[in-house]
């Protein structure tokens, strides 16, 4: 009946023109951003300009056909400048003659035909034994008490879908419901249970149920500029700096991502101490992203690409090692959008609903080409609930201390690295905010960004 032909693949800000395929049956036609009336239309061509905001943001552009009595015909939703999964997974529940799940099965879709090389499936915040997604029983249910299903797919080439089940208590009748999840730090770090939150989440006026409170992965992408790579091999612990290697990428990239799917091993050159320095645990994954980019022509317009790393782990190294790699990718420009990466890595630090944070790692002063500003990607990133760290890395002989925010491209809060120790204790505050991150679930399905903290909640938004 209707359709939104234009496909916004990358970060949008300002008036963009929006395309629709209607039915010739279609009376009319409300084009809708964040709810509101952005534009009406009465009759071919079926276009409008919509203006989606001076500052970055994420929407969700909706396209309502009426027919001839005004009445919905059919609708097409977009969202705009929100994390998309590459890959999508689904579960479904057996139930008994009584209602109760007794098994449940995982259907799943990735933009490559594949089946996962990891599984992980927690059943009530304890990890569940499966080894058939097909079909595997769920542990007996004691009562009508709430449960929470979760499952985590990881396929090649660093693709990766999450799903969720909610059911018992209030979600017996559903086959599963649809959860809302927002990332929150609990006051003075204190442990919390659904049963303590009544009350704390609102949205449009009315607290919201919540029905399930996990700590679960994280997600880390450090922005890594130019220059940090040389300051930081010389940080190594006791005197001894790392060696360097490749990290190389032969695939395509999307136009707002991409990926370097083949990875170096370890650098057999660097100390082993120095290789593990700052090494994230199995839970964490660390990725890095450049701020150069490729351009990706469209009939319509041209998207920018930023490549980013398969997961770094304990195998290759930590996250100094990470941070003196060579990353290599075909067709990059020779400048640096860093605004713009920063922007591309909190969209894909928030994919999955984990606990999540963006490194942006300067040195240098060097020019910035990016269209974003440094203040519309923080507030961007605050959005999503994803917390910043700026980090500096300045030679210890550096002349001038003072030097650095003169060059940080609008980032004035970065915290100065100029040594190993600098180095460790920045890392030791990236942790606590990690560790001190919760994924509350709420029931129903709502765009994260209209869920709000009612007053006397002791708690504040992970990003904030």
């Amino acid at each position: 009946m209707i359709e939104i032909l234009t496909i916004f693949l990358g970060l949008v800000i300002g008036p963009h023109p929006v395309e629709l395929a209607v039915d010739p049956s279609v009376a009319g036609v409300n084009l809708k951003l964040d709810g509101t009336l952005a534009a009406e239309l009465s009759e071919p061509p079926w276009q409008a300009l919509v203006d989606f905001g001076p500052e970055l943001a994420p929407h969700q552009l909706e396209a309502v056909a009426l027919d001839g009595k005004g009445d919905v015909a059919g609708r097409a939703v977009q969202d705009v400048n929100r994390p998309k999964p590459e890959a999508e997974a689904v579960i479904f529940l057996e139930r008994d003659p009584q209602g109760r799940p007794v098994a449940a099965r995982v259907t799943w879709e990735t933009v490559v035909d594949m089946r996962p090389i990891e599984i992980a499936v927690t059943f009530d915040g304890e990890p569940l034994e499966v080894a058939n997604l097909e079909r595997f029983a769920l542990p007996k249910l004691p009562g009508e008490g709430f449960h929470f299903l979760q499952v985590d797919l990881q396929f090649a080439g660093d693709i990766s879908a999450h799903t969720q089940a909610a059911f018992g208590g209030k979600y017996l009748d559903q086959a599963e419901a649809q959860l809302t999840a927002v990332p929150v730090v609990f006051a003075k770090g204190k442990a919390r249970k659904p049963a303590d939150l009544a009350g704390w989440f609102v949205r449009n006026g009315s607290p919201q149920a919540v029905v399930a409170v996990e700590k679960g992965p994280a997600e880390i992408i450090v922005v890594r500029a130019d220059g940090v790579r040389d300051v930081s091999g010389s940080l190594g612990q006791e005197g001894f700096g790392l060696g360097s290697g490749v990290v190389g990428a032969s695939g395509g990239v999307s136009a707002t991502e991409g990926s370097m799917p083949s990875g170096a091993g370890p650098v057999a050159s660097a100390n082993e101490r120095n290789l593990r320095a700052l090494a994230f645990g199995s839970e964490e994954r660390l990725r890095v992203l450049l701020p150069k980019s490729r351009e990706i022509r469209h009939e319509v317009a041209t998207h920018r690409a930023f490549v980013v790393s398969p997961r770094i782990t304990t195998k290759e190294g930590g996250l100094l090692w990470a941070l003196t790699q060579d990353y290599y990718a075909p067709g990059l420009s020779s400048t640096e959008r860093i605004a713009d990466a920063v922007a591309v890595a909190g969209m894909r630090a928030a994919w999955g609903n984990r606990r999540r944070a963006v490194v942006l790692a300067l040195a240098a002063d060097r020019p910035d080409l990016s269209v974003l500003s440094a203040a519309s990607v923080r507030g961007y990133l605050r959005t999503l609930d994803v917390p910043l760290f700026v980090w500096y890395f300045e030679p210890q002989d550096a002349a001038a201390r003072g030097s650095s925010e003169a060059v940080l491209h609008g980032w004035p809060e970065a915290e100065r690295i100029g040594s190993f120790r600098d180095l460790k204790n920045a890392v030791r505050n990236l942790r606590k905010s990690l560790d001190e991150q919760r994924v509350v679930w709420l029931a129903g399905s709502y765009a994260p960004e209209s869920i709000r903290l009612a007053k006397g909640a002791q708690a504040e938004r992970a990003g904030i």
